[in-house]
């Protein structure tokens, strides 16, 4: 089996865990400016728990990176110009083109 490689495996670093008690009263903090900014209204304390927990995970918990390049969605790829028409020449009440300003005799 002498001359076979094997691909070498790429291992990547994750993350330290939160504590979960540093992760606990970090939600608790947040749920709690979410209840003082809708004034402490009964009846909204799971909700605001709930988004706390989805806001604090997402700050301690990074989004896994793609590997690879990413090609831009389709409506972002630019489009080619389009033409401009000329631009009509404006007219007077009459019919007749306006005079440009510019005297054409000397």
């Amino acid at each position: 089996m002498e001359g076979k490689k094997t691909p070498a495996r790429t291992v990547r670093p994750t993350a330290p865990k939160p504590d979960p008690a540093e992760r606990w009263q970090t939600i608790a903090i947040a749920a709690y400016f979410r209840a003082e900014r809708r004034g402490f209204a009964p009846g909204g304390d799971m909700e605001d728990w709930l988004a706390a927990e989805v806001d604090v995970d997402a700050l301690l918990v990074p989004a896994p990176k793609a590997s690879g390049p990413v090609a831009p969605p389709a409506a972002v790829q630019k489009k080619p110009a389009a033409k401009k028409a000329p631009a009509a020449k404006a007219t007077q009440s009459g019919g007749k083109p306006r005079p440009s300003g510019k005297s054409t005799s000397s």
